[in-house]
């Protein structure tokens, strides 16, 4: 079910700061299928963060959503209860890519582990 691209939505417990239900519901967007690796897609963006537009994810509910450089998520199974919004172009993650040096909050191994995952799927022609 995982693919480099895919943004998909279920409720995590692995979150900073969880809902009074101990958990959220997040937006995930996959950067390496087999390592199960993941970034957050949030409503709110902070400095670094890359903008995710509706018109490039037609299924998330804002205009305008950031994937987060705050950490990169290990979920290698998806659970049943699951919403794929979409699947971002692979020039979407060209220009993700691009972007991730500025990236000050995530660590060396982090942007590694993030070039490693998108930069496998490009090659291999998306």
């Amino acid at each position: 079910m995982l693919e480099v691209g895919l943004v998909i939505g279920f409720w995590t417990e692995d979150v900073i700061n969880p809902g009074p239900e101990g958990g959220s519901y997040k937006h995930h967007l996959c950067i390496d299928a087999h390592a199960g690796l993941h970034l957050f897609v949030c409503s709110d963006g902070y400095p670094f963060d890359f903008e995710l537009p509706r018109y490039r994810c037609p299924g998330l509910a804002n205009e305008m959503s950031y994937v987060s450089f705050s950490r990169v998520i290990e979920r290698k199974t998806v659970p049943k209860k699951h919403r794929v919004a979409c699947r971002v172009s692979d020039e979407y993650l060209r220009e993700l890519l691009d972007h991730l040096p500025r990236a000050k909050t995530l660590s060396d191994n982090e942007k590694l582990a993030v070039t490693i995952g998108i930069a496998g799927h490009l090659n291999q022609g998306g």
